[in-house]
């Protein structure tokens, strides 16, 4: 089985936008700087896409430019939610 992905170019008026598929994550705190991911299928899918749209864009987008992840998307309610971004010094 192939899944194709695809993946959005920045735009410099919009920032970054991610093709979701739906589904639901959960985000959960397992011990101190460790945590748990869970989700759907489509879920997972989507994370990995918000994943992958970072990347692709690193050196085409602002250096600032991030996506959120929380609950009022792609989260299940009580998630921990986060923040996708490049490392400073990523070219």
């Amino acid at each position: 089985m192939i899944t194709q992905i695809e993946i959005t170019d920045y735009n410099p008026e919009a920032g970054l936008i991610m093709n979701a598929t739906g589904g639901k994550v959960q985000i959960t705190h397992i011990g101190e700087g460790s945590c748990s991911i869970s989700g759907d299928k489509d879920g997972l899918i989507t994370l990995a896409t918000a994943l992958l749209t970072v990347a692709h864009n690193i050196g085409k987008a602002h250096p600032h430019a991030h996506m959120h992840v929380d609950e009022y998307g792609l989260l299940d309610s009580g998630s921990s939610s986060f923040v996708i971004g490049q490392l400073k010094d990523a070219v």
